[in-house]
């Protein structure tokens, strides 16, 4: 596994190290070594695009294509942005790795997915090869989530969301998500799509305190439009509760796009109350 993307020293090291052999490779082991060179070249001289011919040579080989797909995407020297094709070629590696949707290459797309940055080209191009990858998530996701954390976590409950199958265990974990993270638990469990979360999550609105701090009240608004997608209707105090934090959002907005406005007058100007008086002299004070 990787350090984290930014502390790699950007060496050039040799890319594919001599093995020493006592016994000459066997037909087999020449063809892999052959596919996995071409695979590499391939990669390496793409650029920041890849082109579709190379795109498509390499998915003209099928699944003999996945291991030395996987071996350019994880190799830290060919993921450092200083290294090799400056990174791109891992971004290509994880792009076609999507396309070809083997189950072999779940694992390798998750390590990846926990040790890049959270905007990288390489994480996002991995967010995009997994999530077409359906029931084949589940095992290997579920496998995780007892030790994943903070982000990591969070990708792993939505990676579960959208993965279009029905599975108590993941309505299980969606539940937790939903308990210690409302907002992204809600959206998940939206995404999810099983009518049998509203009652936890008409629970959870019940529970929410409105909090009229600057960060918002974005959970109760994702609680609530959770509710609606899965076809449940708030009751009479939820409604409330969700017009009162609605018409706190709107004077917070308001508030705020009027100070921008009167910043943006000179003090010497008329006042932008109407009183006819010089700003310095009005409401600036």
């Amino acid at each position: 596994m990787c350090p984290a993307d930014d502390q790699s020293d950007g060496q050039n090291l040799a890319l594919l190290p001599a093995v020493p052999s006592r016994e000459p490779p066997s037909a087999a082991d020449q063809r892999r070594e052959t596919i996995a060179q071409l695979v590499q070249e391939r990669l390496l001289n793409s650029g920041v695009v890849l082109s579709p011919q190379p795109a498509a040579e390499i998915l003209a080989l099928g699944e003999a294509a996945i291991e030395p797909l996987v071996a350019v995407m994880v190799d830290c020297r060919l993921r450092d942005p200083k290294g090799p094709a400056a990174g791109w070629a891992s971004v290509h590696a994880a792009q076609l790795l999507g396309q070809l949707g083997d189950a072999r290459s779940v694992e390798p797309l998750l390590d990846v997915l926990a040790t890049t940055n959270q905007l990288s080209p390489l994480r996002v191009t991995v967010e995009r090869a997994l999530a077409p990858m359906g029931a084949r998530l589940i095992a290997p996701v579920l496998a995780r989530l007892p030790t994943a954390v903070d982000g990591y976590r969070l990708q792993l409950w939505s990676l579960l969301a959208n993965a279009k199958v029905r599975d108590h265990r993941i309505f299980v974990h969606l539940l937790d998500a939903l308990a210690e993270y409302p907002e992204q638990g809600a959206m998940y469990l939206a995404e999810y799509g099983d009518p049998a979360a509203l009652p936890e999550l008409s629970r959870a609105l019940d529970a929410y305190q409105i909090s009229l701090t600057d960060d918002g009240d974005h959970a109760l608004f994702e609680l609530r439009e959770a509710i609606q997608e899965l076809g449940g209707t708030l009751t009479a105090g939820q409604q409330t509760k969700y017009e009162h934090a609605l018409l706190a959002c709107r004077i917070k907005v308001t508030a705020e796009m009027e100070l921008q406005r009167r910043r943006s007058v000179s003090p010497d100007s008329s006042c932008p109350c109407g009183s006819g008086r010089r700003y310095r002299h009005c409401c600036l004070q």
